[in-house]
């Protein structure tokens, strides 16, 4: 699980228990080319979202994934977060969103630069349940900063991101010193999830390529 208090499931991108967020939204405007999209995607089509080493530039492994496109409780909701009561609501909030139907995720590294990247797809019943995610993230950012989870204290900050999809949306995170930049990117009824891991998302080269293979790929496997 890239956080303990997720939106969906995912790894984490740096390996260890920490937390996962999104900020800074660009509404795309639903191009042509991204939508309509059938909805929801297939447990096979939500796998095949996921990026791969392959779809990357450079000598990327995997170090962890979740294949398995089974929902289970700890994919659904804001979970671990303790804050004030704007924060709470937000949190309450997230159980009544909808639930995604089928998530999966992956963990990469570059072994020449150290560079870790996280993806994870959640795909959901309608388009407005992908919305829901996206808005629900916007809420935590503003209404929960400076919140704990467990161990964590957590710090959110704005995160200037790509226009991709239908809809995107970042964060740059701070979790007791370290740095996660989240881009959360829509395609019709499901989502993409992008972490970079530390200094990986100063790289403006690789966000802007990984972040649009995300969103593309995403497209291709609700199209087949």
């Amino acid at each position: 699980m890239a956080a303990v208090f997720v939106l969906g499931c995912g790894a984490d991108p740096a390996g260890n228990d920490a937390p996962r967020g999104n900020a800074s939204s660009h509404d795309a405007g639903a191009k042509a080319s991204s939508s309509p999209l059938p909805s929801p995607l297939t447990g096979a089509q939500t796998v095949a979202a996921v990026l791969a080493p392959v779809d990357l530039r450079g000598d990327w492994k995997t170090t962890s994934e979740d294949l398995s496109p089974h929902v289970e409780e700890r994919d659904h909701g804001i979970i671990g977060v303790d804050g004030d009561a704007a924060c709470d609501e937000v949190v309450a909030g997230s159980f009544r969103d909808a639930k995604p139907t089928a998530v999966a995720s992956r963990t990469m590294r570059d072994s020449n630069r150290q560079t870790v990247v996280g993806v994870s797809v959640d795909a959901y019943p309608s388009v407005e349940g992908a919305r829901q995610k996206l808005e629900t993230v916007r809420q935590l950012r503003q209404k929960c900063s400076g919140a704990a989870v467990e161990s964590y204290t957590i710090e959110y900050g704005v995160l200037s991101t790509p226009p991709r999809g239908d809809e995107s949306y970042g964060v740059r995170m701070r979790a007791n010193g370290q740095r996660f930049d989240e881009i959360v990117i829509r395609v019709g009824a499901s989502t993409v999830s992008v972490t970079f891991a530390e200094s990986a998302g100063d790289d403006t080269e690789l966000v802007d390529a990984t972040t649009a293979q995300a969103a593309e790929k995403l497209r291709q496997a609700a199209l087949r």
